[in-house]
């Protein structure tokens, strides 16, 4: 299990990786959700890179973790490293994990392994004996020593942990405290869902598609868009739902 689990998120960073930019900041990470079951180990594949220095120069292999000195050419260090739920800019009570080892969440004690190091582009994370709480929408966040540039806000990769892997999952994020004017993302996804499956949303007891697609982004809800969603995939004859999520704006 754990080998499939590793080549099938290598085969998502290798073919749909995507970045969120400003400058020279990046985190790459799938552009699909990851599926996995409970109890399972699932791998989160990220990469990053920053500004290394004050004339944008870059350097091979390793990133520099060593402040330079003079203004010219200054070299900029990795102060901390960070993965967390929801929070676009990980500034939150609790981590998933951080590099400091600081406020650590501790529903995921003895269950997270960080595969990278600090300044060596690899933000991997590894999360074993997976449940179904696990399901949520991982940022990963990077701190430099850079004195006025910061990481642009992350869109973070949706986690979804289903019963079985025949299972249809569900999930919007944020999950909770959805105002107006505020984006929300809900996925949908089955662990053993093929590549010819197709995803449609629903909205109540409504019959009518409101969207095609595995992941349907809402750019600015209000009031009017409250209700209870449900996924529905289809491979040929086979049609399966997922539970009602609800959603209530605020």
């Amino acid at each position: 299990m754990g080998g499939q689990v590793a080549r099938s998120c290598w085969l998502l960073l290798t073919l749909s990786l995507t970045g969120v930019l400003a400058g020279n900041w990046s985190v790459h990470l799938p552009s699909s959700p990851i599926c996995a079951v409970i109890g399972s180990s699932v791998i989160l594949p990220c990469s990053y890179d920053y500004p290394q220095s004050s004339n944008e120069t870059r350097g091979e292999g390793k990133l520099s973790t060593q402040g330079g000195g003079g203004e010219e050419g200054q070299q900029y260090k990795v102060l901390s490293e960070m993965w967390c739920l929801e929070n676009s800019r990980c500034i939150t009570p609790r981590y998933v994990f951080h590099s400091a080892g600081i406020f650590p969440d501790p529903s995921y004690q003895n269950r997270v392994q960080y595969l990278g190091q600090p300044g060596t582009k690899n933000c991997s994370l590894k999360i074993s004996n997976l449940r179904q709480s696990d399901s949520g929408n991982y940022v990963f966040y990077l701190i430099t020593s850079h004195p006025t540039q910061k990481m642009p806000a992350q869109r973070g990769i949706q986690l979804l942990v289903a019963d079985s892997s025949s299972a249809v999952t569900a999930s919007v994020s944020p999950s909770t405290g959805i105002t107006e004017r505020v984006a929300v993302r809900l996925a949908c996804c089955s662990p053993s869902a093929s590549p010819q499956v197709s995803y449609r949303w629903f909205r109540n007891a409504s019959t009518t598609t409101r969207h095609d697609g595995q992941v349907w982004n809402i750019s600015e809800v209000t009031s009017d868009d409250s209700g209870s969603y449900y996924c529905q995939i289809q491979t040929g004859d086979k049609v399966q739902n997922s539970a009602m999520l609800d959603i209530d704006v605020e």
